[in-house]
């Protein structure tokens, strides 16, 4: 089986922010009731909520046609497994019983693992509806730029200058509505495989409805880890698995 790293560039569509870390990196810290965990890393988090529908709309620059073109993430996340470990890789089947974790994560299994932790769902509506998860990280040397509209141009903020902090504090917050550009990469951990989202830029685009009401930790901890609700082999016949 092949092991060679795949990677793709990609723009995202529209998303909500949900609980955005990006002024300055967290360590995980593990969960409670499941023992010491080692403490990883500091790393700037974002979760990117979309509707269902978008996740077709993610743009990957075609040299060919020297444009932007779309497409489904799900097909992109399929074909970089097969190029990362090769064409014969049960991508389903890998999913099903824990050897690969699908990196979208769907609203209603968010929900279903929050009830598990006795979470109110009144807090979590935002999960609610036809939604899907991607969790997105940054490494503390390689920080993702923050930009955000000014007098018609984009203007990237600082986070090392005050005044820019608090923009970033009040522009991407939990709620707002933002664009990103996102490097995918696959990984092995331990035998276990991923595609994992790293954040390049993120790009506020306006402000939307507050989503708030659980800590950063607790929200990542309520919605990672285990098989993916979604199928991807869903609406992919043409897909070989």
């Amino acid at each position: 089986m092949a092991t060679n790293d795949a990677t793709r560039i990609a723009v995202t569509p529209l998303f909500r922010m949900v609980y955005p870390k990006l002024l300055k990196p967290e360590a995980y810290k593990g969960e409670k009731g499941k023992g010491e965990k080692e403490k990883g890393d500091p790393t700037y988090q974002l979760e990117m909520l979309y509707d269902d529908a978008d996740l077709a709309k993610f743009q990957l620059w075609d040299a060919d046609s020297n444009a932007f073109v779309d497409k489904d993430i799900r097909l992109i996340c399929v074909e970089m497994a097969k190029e990362a470990w090769g064409a014969e890789f049960q991508i389903k089947e890998a999913v099903t019983h824990g050897g690969m974790k699908w990196p979208i994560v769907s609203g209603a299994q968010a929900l279903e693992k929050l009830a598990k932790k006795g979470k109110k769902a009144d807090d979590y509506k935002h999960y609610q509806g036809a939604v899907s998860i991607i969790r997105g990280k940054a490494s503390e040397e390689m920080a993702p730029s923050l930009l955000y509209p000014s007098d018609g141009k984009w203007v990237q903020l600082n986070r090392g200058i005050s005044e820019d902090a608090a923009k970033i504090k009040n522009l991407f917050t939990g709620g707002a509505y933002a664009r990103a550009e996102v490097k995918l990469k696959t990984s092995v951990v331990d035998e276990k495989k991923f595609i994992v989202f790293y954040v390049n830029t993120v790009r506020f685009e306006k402000t939307g409805p507050k989503i708030g009401g659980a800590s950063l930790m607790d929200r990542f901890n309520g919605v990672q880890g285990g098989a993916a609700a979604h199928d991807p082999t869903s609406g992919m016949d043409d897909i070989p698995f």
